[in-house]
């Protein structure tokens, strides 16, 4: 398989100059290519935004749901591909990891992404988990007044973890607000 992941790696090194179509990654998108290929092939196909959700949908239907796959569908920016991620989290604490994963794909979907979700990771004990939420209500905080972002940072700004901190406090230097 090297051989042809030799040949796939260089095809995409050249598809600024002869760009590739989405059937053709969702022609060679397999899970038993290694984890960087699968993760470029994705990326390219995400980014190729309301061209690249159908084949990431079909995907997803011949594959099943896979990381790659999960990333994919965050940077297409579709609609419809948030709805999907949004349907993939679950609330059992078994599925932490794969959670993250969802949670980072919304990242760009933040004000849309609903507020209970940003609150559970805001309130998950995890440093991952509550850096995505904050990730996420960057992106919300201009629908919020300062008492409300205040109130939402205040779990994260409590935190022993100084990385938490330092996430929320340049939230929060963002906001040129009185009550900050």
């Amino acid at each position: 398989m090297q051989v042809d992941e030799a040949v796939l790696w260089e095809r995409l090194a050249h598809s600024r100059r002869a760009p590739v179509e989405p059937n053709w990654l969702g022609e060679i998108y397999s899970p038993s290519l290694s984890v960087d290929l699968r993760r470029a092939l994705c990326e390219k196909l995400g980014m190729l935004a309301e061209r690249g959700w159908p084949v990431i949908d079909q995907l997803v239907q011949r594959h099943g749901v896979q990381p790659d796959l999960v990333m994919a569908a965050g940077l297409c920016h579709q609609t419809e591909a948030r709805d999907w991620l949004l349907t993939l989290l679950q609330p059992t604490a078994d599925n932490a990891m794969f959670n993250l994963c969802v949670v980072e794909a919304l990242g760009c979907w933040g004000a849309d992404v609903p507020e209970d979700v940003v609150i559970g990771c805001l309130q998950h004990p995890g440093q991952h988990q509550r850096l995505a939420g904050l990730q996420l209500l960057s992106f919300r905080a201009h629908c919020l007044n300062d008492g409300e972002l205040l109130n939402l940072c205040q779990e994260a700004l409590d935190d022993f973890r100084d990385p938490i901190v330092v996430a929320a406090i340049r939230l929060l230097q963002r906001r040129d607000g009185d009550a900050i």
